[in-house]
């Protein structure tokens, strides 16, 4: 903007501008996942009783994610596969290496 011009920007509302930082992030993170995908996981879950959906009284209306009790049983086992995935890494880049290298790939 240059010196003397008039912000054509909207004021931002409380709390905005961190809720849109948050799904800029969540947009870079989930690269290539669609839309429906990121509206479909989280009803899956919740049908499973993994999680638990709750509105916001925020405006516009937002809508927050907690872990039920049966979602929080799953920490441990998916804490033993990150742990089995980081120890085996390497092992892991070194067969994505040669399934991409195959002559039939």
């Amino acid at each position: 903007m240059r010196p003397g011009r008039p912000s054509r920007r909207r004021p931002a509302r409380a709390g905005s501008s961190a809720r849109a930082a948050a799904q800029q992030l969540l947009r870079r993170r989930s690269e290539g996942v669609t839309q429906r995908v990121l509206t479909q996981a989280p009803r899956r879950l919740g049908r499973n009783g993994m999680i638990q959906r709750k509105a916001l009284p925020t405006s516009p209306v937002g809508v927050g994610y907690s872990l039920t009790a049966l979602g929080e049983s799953l920490r441990g086992p998916f804490k033993r596969l990150y742990t089995w995935t980081v120890e085996h890494s390497e092992e892991i880049q070194n067969a994505q290496r040669a399934y991409d290298n195959r002559a039939d790939a």
